[in-house]
């Protein structure tokens, strides 16, 4: 799969449309939720989230309750604990009332994340065996030559547009004012915490049972893990030592 934190580069062009007509927290979550089942399960699985009606009955309920978690439970204690080329960027975002956010546009909110999610789909399709588009054009599964093996094109596309999409995401973030009044507050307390807890979860998935049929089945746990950890982080260790080193 493309790596699943590079999808918000297909939701960016949207941004462009006037502001009341999308909402940034909808398109960024929904172009990631599609592999969030993934991560509920620690495992490369997917039965319901990538298809069509998953969208409305996985996706959109998904997207919505991760929106919440973001901004009500993770979100300032992970911007204060930046480093600064990153922070100085996003600390803005600290001040968006959510609650009040989501009351005045939720429906702006669930558009952009059925948006998102179908942003995330179409991409995918392109970078999938037995996918529609990959069946429908035989150039997607025809295989080249890279590095001594034979690789399929879709192959190639999945792991390209990985790069590519970071790269997009961080060129957009340093387009975003930068606030000169930051600081740098990261708390060696609040990523030990973090690495902890994410190792915990790791270890304990991976011990007790792994498909050793795919290399992703070694990657999402740490991921899943380090997701839960930034949620509970905060308040295993109170907001205000979130900031202290």
């Amino acid at each position: 799969m493309p790596f699943t934190f590079s999808h918000p580069a297909a939701v960016l062009p949207l941004t462009y449309l006037p502001r009341r007509w999308y909402s940034l927290t909808g398109l960024v979550i929904g172009s990631v939720v599609p592999d969030f089942e993934y991560f509920v399960r620690m495992s490369v699985k997917s039965y319901y989230s990538h298809t069509w009606g998953g969208v409305f009955f996985f996706d959109l309920p998904m997207g919505l309750f991760l929106a919440f978690l973001f901004h009500l439970a993770a979100r300032d204690s992970l911007i204060d604990n930046l480093p600064m080329f990153l922070k100085k960027y996003l600390t803005g975002y600290k001040k968006i009332n959510w609650l009040q956010t989501f009351r005045k546009q939720w429906f702006i909110i669930v558009i952009s994340i059925l948006a998102g999610a179908i942003s995330h789909i179409f991409w995918d399709n392109f970078t999938h065996a037995n996918t529609v588009f990959v069946k429908r054009l035989p150039a997607l599964s025809h295989k080249v030559l890279l590095f001594g093996e034979k690789v399929p094109v879709y192959d190639i596309l999945q792991h390209g547009s990985s790069i590519l999409g970071l790269l997009v995401i961080l060129y957009a973030i340093r387009k975003l004012p930068a606030d000169k009044q930051a600081r740098s507050t990261m708390s060696f307390k609040y990523w030990g915490t973090v690495a902890a807890i994410t190792l915990v979860i790791a270890a304990t998935k991976l011990a007790i049972n792994v498909d050793k049929s795919a290399y992703e089945n070694y990657i999402i746990p740490p991921i899943s893990g380090c997701m839960i950890a930034l949620v509970i982080t905060p308040f295993l260790i109170g907001k205000k030592q979130a900031l202290k080193a």
